[in-house]
């Protein structure tokens, strides 16, 4: 009579990007035979300048979530997401976060060569003193990523704002604070200053 070895049953661990220093681990344990999972999120502070960690917070941080849009802050050690999944799952999860930040750098050194970004950034030396992340970073990768033909850039000296028409706070961007601001138009990659009133035209075009 033939004997059969039992193959064994391996955790199910599913790793999903959230954003590019953010990961969600969907785990299920083998020897549970439900549909109970597991969801910790896992996520990464760092320079936007260097995405180097800042020399204050070189830890990952580590949040339960009752399902994928739970937003409360369930923060957790690291011991106590290990307990929830596995050393395996969170160390998968520190992994894909390090090998998105690389890519980060890579496609941000690409990014920062693009001919409208360089066009801006004259303008952005000259004006922004403070938080100059929001352009350098933020703005840069919408640039990249988006291509957006036409968009409106406000610039203060405490950083920046680029609103494309599918964002949902136009009104409130446009209009909040707004004299510290100097509005630009771009459209299809010319730069064109604009006032308040003209930005607020042109959003009205796109809500149309």
């Amino acid at each position: 009579m033939e004997t059969r070895t039992a193959t064994p049953q391996k955790d199910k661990i599913t790793i999903t990007k959230r954003n590019d220093y953010t990961v969600l681990i969907n785990f299920q344990r083998s020897d549970y035979k439900g549909k109970y999972k597991t969801l910790i999120e896992i996520s990464k502070d760092f320079n936007p300048e260097t995405l180097k960690p800042y020399r204050w917070n070189k830890e990952y941080s580590y949040r339960l979530l009752m399902d994928e849009n739970d937003t409360l802050a369930r923060w957790q050690s690291k011991n106590q997401a290990e307990n929830y999944t596995s050393e395996k799952a969170i160390k998968k999860g520190i992994a894909t976060i390090n090998r998105q930040l690389r890519d980060l750098k890579i496609e941000l050194a690409e990014a920062r060569l693009n001919p409208l970004f360089l066009k801006m950034k004259i303008i952005a030396d000259e004006k922004i003193k403070d938080y100059y992340t929001d352009f350098n970073f933020h703005d840069c990768l919408i640039i990249h990523r988006q291509k957006p033909v036409n968009f409106i850039w406000m610039v203060r000296n405490t950083g920046s704002f680029l609103l494309t028409k599918n964002n949902s706070f136009q009104n409130e961007l446009i209009n909040g604070n707004s004299f510290e601001h100097d509005f630009y138009y771009i459209n299809n990659g010319n730069i064109k200053k604009i006032t308040q009133a003209e930005a607020n035209e042109i959003n009205k075009g796109w809500k149309e």
